[in-house]
């Protein structure tokens, strides 16, 4: 399909315009969209490396606080008196470990045999957990073999805590405290009020599936986050995972491989590029706004550049008629006008070329006018052509002008002249030129016809008849009648412009116009009207009525050539003998 296929240029200016501002608008939109949303997507990357840096940073440090409290708090003297006696399980020790958990603002503390499976001995607050085995042995062992306190997270009956395991020494170790601090979503909002993204706390063991533990989204976007956390990548980096028709980025630090502790921070780009949106609605609006201006500007400069081509293209049409006399109008100084008035200054050389044209088709004849209009060279020159002549005269004119007025006998004559022209110009001819009352007419040059010779002879006829007419007008009038005789002969002529090189005249010469002068002469001899050459009726395609008068000598020339008076076309009803085309009576 042609987009550009419009039936006018005004809807292909309006196109060209809007389409340019469509596309450009476009690719500005999205590529403003795409910049924004980059930009957006390394400012969260930045802000989640951000957090877990920060986040680190807290934990570590909070966990730090909690180890040296715990550390200085195991080596104080008053404990380690408590504990020193045999009665780790009185009531003694219990408010000694309740001090313990209010000095250190603890959530839970355990008391931990010394023994190989470090049986719980007491817990406070108190839980199901006295009298069992500790669930988490090695981080004991890691805290033996290094000779200092140890910092882990554990899960302790579906909740988890960050705790600190340090001895009682006295001077070796005389039982083992689990001082331990709930991580819950009081401990991620507290995290949160240092960083600019979400926290989730998740447990991940291999074949189990994940658990939330604490988290600074609502509840009830738990399950959601459940579901496509396993989207993330643990060990890439920051990941791009789909959440409710929105990108959420997602960077995950693990606190403890053990236990499978992960805390996951995550940050919206849909939130982030929310100030964009209203960006983006404001460019729509100004896109909107700017398509409307562009269409009206379109409009308008369509219009301007358009009239003048509709003007153009309608004067186009009036001067293919033939009507020069419009101009198109226009102020513009660029191409457009420069295109208008060349296209003036055509029409009014195609007036001028028409008025010589009218005025050459009424000095010479319109078809020799036409002739000399479309020659490439206007100049001196010809060439052969086989045409016929045609010679008439009106009989004894000199005494007819005789005791008349010139103004009487030229109103006669161009009366004549007329009807005879119009006799000639219906049958296909051309007159060459009026001599007086004389007509020299052409047939087969300037304008060729396969019937030449026939349409000169049925011109001859008509021209007999059509006098008939002419001097019963006459008669009416009182002027005698006129009598003419016409002359025609078929040969090869030059034609072509003859004259001087500032005085042009399309015409014939050669022997065969000067034949057909004599046969006009001779019609005087015989008394005939029409007077034909023996070329002219071999070359007649149709039959004629005619009567032989013999041979006649051209003046300068040796050779005779037989003559015929031309009487009539033939008819069914008077069969034709068949000599030379025509009847001998």
């Amino acid at each position: 399909m042609n987009f550009f296929h419009f039936k006018s240029l005004q809807s292909r200016l309006l196109f060209v315009f809007l389409s340019l501002f469509v596309i450009v608008g476009f690719f500005a939109f999205f590529s403003i969209n795409s910049v924004h949303e980059r930009n957006a997507r390394n400012q969260i990357e930045a802000e989640l490396k951000f957090s877990a840096s920060v986040v680190n940073t807290l934990i570590n440090s909070r966990l730090e606080a909690h180890r040296q409290a715990a550390s200085i708090l195991s080596k104080d003297y008053a404990f380690q008196q408590a504990f020193s006696t045999n009665d780790q399980e009185t009531e003694t020790v219990s408010s000694a470990m309740e001090s313990l958990l209010l000095r250190t603002r603890a959530d839970l503390i355990m008391l931990l045999s010394i023994e190989d499976n470090h049986k719980i001995m007491v817990t406070i607050p108190k839980s199901k957990l006295t009298g069992n085995p500790f669930p988490y042995l090695d981080l004991i062992s890691q805290a033996e073999d290094s000779g200092r306190s140890i910092t882990a997270f554990i899960n302790l009956n579906g909740e988890l805590f960050s705790v600190i395991i340090v001895p009682i020494l006295a001077p070796e170790p005389l039982v083992w405290f689990c001082i331990g601090f709930r991580v819950d979503n009081q401990f991620l909002q507290d995290l949160q009020k240092m960083v600019p993204s979400d926290l989730t706390l998740v447990e991940l063991m291999p074949g189990i599936a994940p658990k939330i533990c604490a988290s600074t989204l609502h509840p009830s976007d738990w399950k959601e986050f459940s579901q496509y956390i396993s989207q993330v990548s643990l060990d890439q980096g920051i990941s791009v995972v789909n959440s409710r028709d929105e990108h959420v980025l997602v960077q995950g630090r693990c606190l403890d491989k053990k236990t499978g502790a992960w805390l996951m921070i995550q940050h919206s780009l849909e939130q982030t590029l929310q100030p964009f949106y209203r960006l983006q609605t404001l460019l729509l609006r100004i896109g909107f706004v700017g398509l409307i201006v562009t269409f009206l500007g379109a409009v308008a400069i369509s219009r301007s550049v358009s009239k003048p081509v509709r003007e153009l293209a309608e004067i186009s049409r009036e001067v293919a008629k033939g009507i020069y006399e419009q101009h198109v109008t226009t102020d513009l100084e660029d191409e457009i006008g420069e295109l208008a008035r060349s296209f003036n200054q055509m029409t009014d050389g195609l007036a001028e070329r028409s008025r010589i044209r009218s005025l050459l088709g009424k000095v010479v004849s319109p078809a020799i006018a036409e002739e000399l209009l479309k020659s490439k060279e206007f100049g001196l020159g010809g060439a052969e052509k086989e045409a016929t002549i045609l010679f008439s005269d009106i009989r004894d004119f000199t005494t007819l002008c005789e005791g008349r007025a010139p103004s009487e006998i030229l109103q006669i004559l161009n009366h004549y002249l007329t009807r005879m022209n119009e006799i000639i110009d219906d049958h296909g001819g051309v007159v060459d030129k009026f001599i007086g009352d004389a007509i020299m007419a052409l047939f087969g040059t300037p304008i060729y016809h396969e019937d030449d010779p026939d349409r000169a002879m049925q011109t001859a006829l008509a021209m007999i008849d059509e006098l008939k007419t002419i001097n019963r007008e006459l008669e009416e009038k009182g002027f005698p009648p006129l009598k003419i005789g016409i002359g025609i002969n078929t040969d090869v002529v030059v034609a072509g412009s003859m004259g001087s090189r500032n005085r042009l005249n399309y015409t014939v010469i050669g022997d065969g116009v000067n034949l057909a002068s004599r046969l006009e002469s001779e019609c005087k001899t015989f008394q005939r009207s029409i007077i034909i050459s023996e070329g002219t009726l071999r070359k007649a395609r149709k039959k004629y009525r005619t009567e032989c008068l013999g041979k006649v000598k051209v003046k300068g020339k040796q050779q005779e050539t037989n003559i015929f008076a031309l009487l009539g076309e033939d008819s069914p009803e008077q069969p034709n003998p068949g000599n030379l085309g025509g009847v001998l009576n």
